[in-house]
């Protein structure tokens, strides 16, 4: 990072591709590739009692000579650990497929503005990106923007593609040869989320174009592992109210599944099974807050808590409460199938700040990248236990 320039001077610089690298970044909100578990589960080996009555053997065993009992261990508190050294560094940070945290920067006025990364051991940040864009397909493909043009780049051998999407974003759909996208009618006169939405479909390359969906407001929220959409439209009986509804493509039927007046920051389990999301400024109270949505046609189910959230498996989800007042966040750890909801830091003995949802868990949920809101650097948390 380049001397003499004011951490706060730094900050300021990024202030204009805020609202970008939220649009764009990889990691707030997952892409609509098919989901994969970040995390394996270890399998324990058990025995029946048949197998133990099979094994068990009648000779008389000596008693044990009596030994003292190690103390446990106790599980070491878990620390932030700075990784990088100059204050005001980073933005939306998130994971590379090489395991090094990747971040918005511009490091001093003469510096590109560019995607940087540093590895979890810490050291001099490296400049990977100075085109601004995002990451889709587990990181194989670079999306980046030339002029109106949306240019799609193979990150494995350099090809590029450049579909015919007049400038707009594209998503990856799970077979990995198809992209989606859709064009919102632009007539000012209509209030925004009355527009017709057109949901275009191509192959990566752009052949093969054509409209396969079109629906009032809203959009393609994800894609299901069995091939199944999630959209999100207006309502036609009340234009104040938002719908979320199952589409099958191949025969262009849908299933309502919930609504309300405003779904944010919509996330799909790994696999496929529930979307976690939050409803905010309903007129019906009962409905503002956080909603875990199954998607096998279950109930919906609020949440008895609110916060910043990320999955870690399809049982499991990692949160930050939100606590306006407190001087520490906290991470904690909900388990959708018993209700259990355990703390994974203590704000007296780790405490830290997160800065404007600045945050990314490593894929294996080991830990947690963050920006602190106390200097603006980048930190590493791990958790415990992992």
């Amino acid at each position: 990072m380049a001397a003499g320039v004011p951490p706060m001077k730094r900050f300021a610089l990024l202030v204009p591709l805020l609202a970008l690298a939220f649009m764009l970044a990889c990691t707030a909100r997952p892409t609509p590739t098919a989901p994969t578990s970040a995390d394996a589960d270890l399998p324990s080996a058990t025995m029946t009692p048949a197998e133990i009555v099979a094994r068990a053997t009648f000779t008389p065993t000596p008693a044990p000579t009596p030994t003292a009992s190690p103390s446990p261990t106790p599980t070491p508190v878990p620390q932030p650990r700075q990784l990088t050294n100059a204050p005001g560094c980073c933005w939306a940070p998130f994971f590379l497929d090489d395991g090094r945290v990747a971040f918005l920067d511009k490091p001093s006025p003469e510096a590109p503005t560019g995607y940087y990364a540093v590895p979890l051991t810490g050291g001099a940040p490296e400049r990977i990106e100075t085109r601004i864009g995002y990451y889709m397909g587990d990181g194989r493909y670079f999306v980046f923007w030339e002029g109106e043009q949306v240019v799609i780049e193979d990150r494995r051998d350099g090809m590029q593609y450049r579909p015919p999407t007049e400038g707009r974003s594209v998503s990856l759909l799970p077979d990995g040869e198809h992209i989606l996208w859709s064009v919102r009618d632009s007539d000012s006169s209509i209030p925004f989320d009355q527009r017709i939405t057109r949901v275009w479909q191509a192959r990566l390359d752009g052949s093969e174009a054509r409209e396969v969906l079109r629906l009032q407001g809203g959009g393609v929220v994800a894609l299901l592992p069995d091939g199944t959409w999630l959209l999100e439209r207006t309502a036609e009986d009340d234009e104040t109210v938002r719908v979320l509804e199952r589409y099958n493509a191949a025969t262009e039927t849908r299933v309502e599944l919930f609504r309300a007046a405003r779904m944010r920051s919509e996330r799909l389990a790994p696999d496929g099974g529930f979307l976690l999301f939050f409803v905010a400024q309903d007129q019906v109270r009962e409905r503002n807050g956080m909603w875990l949505l199954p998607l096998d046609g279950g109930e919906p189910q609020k949440l008895p808590w609110f916060g910043a959230y990320a999955w870690e498996d399809g049982d499991h989800i990692l949160y930050l409460p939100f606590q306006a007042a407190a001087e520490s966040h906290q991470i904690r750890r909900y388990t959708i199938s018993t209700g259990a909801d355990e703390a994974l830091t203590d704000p007296a003995q780790t405490p830290f700040k997160v800065a404007q949802n600045n945050f990314a868990f490593a894929p294996d949920r080991s830990g947690m990248v963050y920006v602190s809101a106390t200097d603006l650097s980048l930190y590493w948390l791990p958790l415990p236990g992992r």
